[in-house]
């Protein structure tokens, strides 16, 4: 019977990337498209994913859809392209922050 040998561990070095991941663009680069719809749109996406900073992707997104309505495009094209109704743009652009009631407290 041969001796056992010592089980050593495969190299990692060299592993294509797996072809499922797809990396998530940063803020930086949602914020470097150039045109203000395909901006929005791109944000809009990443909004709904795994992303650290959803914040900053919906300040981009209404920033980016301000741009688009400044430039003369139509809310209803706006909304098509971001499959939203034409009326959710207009609170997506809004400069107001959500308030949430108070909470009654009992003692």
């Amino acid at each position: 019977m041969l001796p056992a040998q010592p089980v050593r561990p495969k190299e990692v070095v060299g592993l294509a990337p797996c072809p499922h991941h797809v990396p998530v663009p940063t803020c930086e680069e949602v914020a470097s498209i150039a045109d203000s719809v395909d901006r929005a749109a791109r944000a809009h996406e990443l909004i709904g994913g795994k992303t650290p900073r959803p914040g900053q992707l919906r300040e981009l997104r209404a920033n980016a859809l301000r741009t688009a309505i400044g430039e003369g495009r139509d809310a209803a094209e706006l909304a098509t392209r971001l499959g939203v109704r034409a009326a959710d743009i207009a609170w997506m652009t809004s400069l107001e922050k959500p308030t949430w009631p108070v909470r009654a407290t009992t003692r």
